[in-house]
């Protein structure tokens, strides 16, 4: 840990501020009194940062940071002190690609999907128990 003081009246971008390590970096810098603008790809994943209730205490920006213009105006506006790098690309998967693998009476089943995507959200955690019919993820066709 740093000193408490270093972060103070500091400006700071976080990109992938809605994330699980981008979030717990967000709270950790508020409380050590920093300002800071966070940068998501979108305002669907701010559900940590609500549940934390600092979503409104800091400056949000939706973009895609691999457009450079975007990402310039950001940072050409204001005068960072530091930039904390945390967009990833969300896992992407080819349709040759094993998306989940089923296990059911000691037989693994893989999945595949019908054309190229994006996972979005993952609806089930291993070890649970799937139903007929159930979602077990969502994603988006990336062709």
């Amino acid at each position: 840990m740093t000193d408490s003081s270093f972060f103070e009246n500091k400006n700071i971008l976080v990109t992938g501020s809605s994330g699980l390590l981008g979030s717990w970096l967000v709270e950790d810098l508020l409380n050590q009194k920093a300002s800071v603008t966070g940068v998501s790809l979108d305002n669907t994943k701010d559900q940590l940062l609500q549940s934390k209730k600092i979503i409104d205490k800091i400056e949000n920006h939706y973009i895609d940071i691999s457009s450079y213009e975007d990402i310039k105006k950001i940072v050409s506006n204001k005068n960072f002190d530091l930039i904390f790098h945390l967009a990833a690309q969300t896992q992407q998967f080819l349709p040759q690609d094993d998306l989940i693998i089923l296990e059911s009476m000691k037989m693994e089943i893989p999945l595949k999907l019908d054309s190229k995507g994006t996972i979005v959200k993952i609806l089930v955690n291993e070890g649970d128990l799937i139903k007929e019919d159930q979602n077990l993820l969502e994603y988006v066709d990336s062709e």
